[in-house]
């Protein structure tokens, strides 16, 4: 999952920092592993994060669309498929982020996590790909 060590994810409570309106915690309570997130975004409504997903999917869309010769399509397939699987993902965060709310889905951003210390490992994906979108 997200080409994360599956022992490792499992070995405990994981914390997505920056997470956004990613399926990251709804994919590994389906897995059985537990897992949360903290995003400042989470002081939205489930209806502002869904708007805001999808002004971010139309954004990135665009921008790969100017580098969409220069991209390795290998996991995606194309830049239709991967607006279709972020859309998919957005809507299983919003399904996920309405069930589970702010037990799972907490407000904060570094360098002062919310959490107390319950969480064995932590990821950030997010921000890493940012970063390497922003350097390309």
């Amino acid at each position: 999952m997200f080409s994360l060590d599956e022992e490792v994810l499992g070995a405990g409570p994981i914390l997505d920092i920056a997470a956004g309106a990613s399926s990251f915690v709804a994919e590994a309570a389906d897995r059985g592993w537990e897992a949360a997130a903290v995003d400042p975004l989470y002081a939205m409504t489930p209806e502002e994060l869904f708007e805001h997903g999808k002004k971010e999917i139309q954004v990135s869309t665009h921008k790969l669309a100017g580098l969409e010769r220069v991209c390795d399509w290998t996991y995606y397939g194309s830049l239709r498929n991967h607006r279709s699987m972020r859309e998919a993902s957005l809507g299983r965060f919003i399904e996920d982020y309405k069930a589970r709310g702010k037990k799972n889905y907490m407000a904060g951003m570094l360098p002062k996590l919310p959490g107390g210390g319950q969480f064995t490992g932590t990821c950030a994906v997010q921000p890493l790909l940012v970063f390497v979108s922003r350097a390309v």
